[in-house]
């Protein structure tokens, strides 16, 4: 009885023992090796997305940024002649002359000479009325401004100052002054006095002055004022290369 009960045991024993499972230290390792290796592949996938959309979105924002700023700020427009016309009473200036004017009159019995020193002043000026703007650089705000030959407007004598040097007569005129002779002698002289100082005021200093002062006047105003760089060509000269 004792025996059976204990083979019966031995044998119960023998059919219902199951061997544990045990874990694997090596293949548990590498597991969780693969398993990390993946985890960190899918991380780092949606990092870099998550970057990029990001870019694309601050992208956009400074286009749509940058849009509504442009169409807010005024168009950079081109000068134009009516923003230089404040400048016109400038580009008048008054130059003194001094010359000697030779006249004579001649008549019948004799002649009469004189030599006047000459003093009286000119003006010259530039009509801005008449200039023209090209633009030849709308993106770095160059611009061209022909302009037209200064001309003289006016010249005045001085009479003041204005002296007649010497009267020299010939023939009967030498022998027997004549006041009506040099009365006309001095109308005469102060006629050419005019004429003189015009010619005088119209020639290549006086008028290399007033261009001087007009391209320093207009380039100074649209570089102060406008904002843009400016060269002065003259009508009447060669276009320089």
């Amino acid at each position: 009885m004792y025996g059976e009960s204990t083979h019966g045991q031995g044998h119960s024993f023998d059919s219902g023992f199951r061997r544990p499972l045990l874990h694997h230290p090596l293949r548990s390792a590498a597991g969780d090796s693969a398993e990390s290796y993946y985890n960190h592949r899918f991380h780092s996938g949606n990092t870099l997305i998550r970057i990029l959309v990001t870019l694309v979105i601050c992208l956009l924002v400074w286009i749509l940024v940058r849009g509504l700023f442009s169409s807010a700020l005024p168009e950079r427009s081109a000068p134009t002649i009516e923003q230089i016309q404040p400048l016109a009473s400038l580009m008048t200036s008054r130059v003194v002359v001094t010359d000697v004017v030779m006249t004579s009159i001649t008549g019948m019995t004799g002649e009469l000479r004189a030599a006047v020193i000459v003093r009286g002043d000119a003006l010259i000026t530039v009509d801005l009325s008449k200039a023209r703007i090209e633009v030849f650089n709308h993106d770095a705000r160059e611009a061209k401004i022909i302009l037209p030959p200064p001309q003289v407007i006016s010249a005045r004598v001085d009479h003041e100052q204005t002296r007649i040097f010497s009267i020299q007569a010939t023939g009967l005129w030498a022998i027997v002054s004549s006041d009506d002779g040099q009365a006309v002698l001095i109308d005469q002289a102060m006629q050419l006095a005019q004429q003189s100082i015009t010619k005088a005021a119209s020639e290549s200093p006086m008028i290399e002055q007033a261009r001087s002062r007009a391209e320093t006047l207009i380039c100074s105003f649209f570089a102060n004022s406008l904002q843009w760089n400016a060269t002065v060509q003259w009508a009447d000269l060669p276009d320089e290369p």
